[in-house]
């Protein structure tokens, strides 16, 4: 499915679920597409977090449940993510299982490391603001909170599944999910709790009222946010000890280029040379 969506030629891709190696692989493949097609017809596709600074970024939303066997099997396959009664019956009023809580929860509580993965870039932390945007309407929620359908938080729980509103389009799909993957079976495993609902327009909110509620901060930068991943044992060890450091070697360096290049080192102002050039 393509929708247009809020800022100048950028439209939404809606995959229709699949397991997560399957749906990784389509994301590739489109991107491949994309960009072949493209260039086919003189044109740029572009999947930069924030390519304008004056307009909407480019997220990559997952839409996320957890399957006993596999989708498509029938009866053999089951969402462990859907509420039941104690007898057994369907529970239409409850969002999320016990199970899904938990899931949730286990996002919420590895968000800092997973957003090093989920925003890989320097230009990724211009889409993660706090605050109100530049835009006027901003679909990158920086506040870790989930809630029922609401969209200024990091997770957006809903019936029987839940979208997590982290990612954006430069992320490496397979790490990503992996990543995820790996933090949602932590929760399960400690049996951890989401905490209560956030039904806040978070975007609304100022920062004090934010930390009332005692809802922290996703990581504002790229070095902050491979801070939170080396320091996660759970989210390093489903990555592997090679990658993991490789990962952030590589990432390490592109935030110190972009400090050199771009920081107050990077150029000698007018200011700087007039005042000094002749007062040694």
């Amino acid at each position: 499915q393509l929708d247009h969506e809020d800022a100048h030629g950028q439209y939404e891709v809606n995959f229709a679920h699949a397991d997560a190696l399957a749906t990784a692989d389509r994301v590739m493949l489109f991107k491949l597409a994309a960009h072949a097609i493209a260039e086919q017809h003189g044109r740029v596709f572009s999947m930069m977090p924030k390519p304008f600074a004056n307009q909407p970024g480019s997220g990559m939303h997952c839409h996320v449940s957890l399957w006993h066997g596999r989708q498509g099997q029938g009866d053999n396959a089951r969402n462990a993510f859907v509420a039941h009664h104690a007898d057994g019956s369907l529970d239409h009023e409850t969002l999320l299982s016990p199970l899904g809580c938990q899931f949730v929860a286990g996002v919420l509580a590895h968000a800092a490391a997973l957003t090093a993965l989920a925003a890989p870039t320097v230009n990724s932390y211009r889409r993660l603001t706090v605050g109100e945007s530049i835009t006027g309407t901003t679909w990158a929620p920086a506040y870790v909170a989930q809630g029922f359908n609401n969209r200024t938080a990091l997770v957006r729980t809903l019936h029987s599944r839940f979208e997590w509103r982290a990612p954006d389009a430069s992320a490496n799909p397979y790490l990503l999910l992996a990543g995820l993957i790996a933090a949602g079976l932590d929760g399960i495993e400690r049996q951890l709790d989401p905490g209560a609902a956030c039904d806040d327009d978070l975007f609304a909110l100022t920062a004090s009222q934010v930390r009332e509620r005692g809802i922290a901060l996703l990581p504002q930068s790229l070095t902050e946010a491979l801070d939170a991943l080396e320091a996660d044992a759970v989210i390093g060890g489903a990555l592997g000890e090679t990658l993991l450091r490789e990962f952030c070697t590589l990432k390490r360096d592109e935030a110190s280029a972009h400090e050199r290049d771009t920081g107050p080192t990077a150029h000698v102002s007018d200011w700087e040379f007039e005042r000094y050039v002749t007062a040694f």
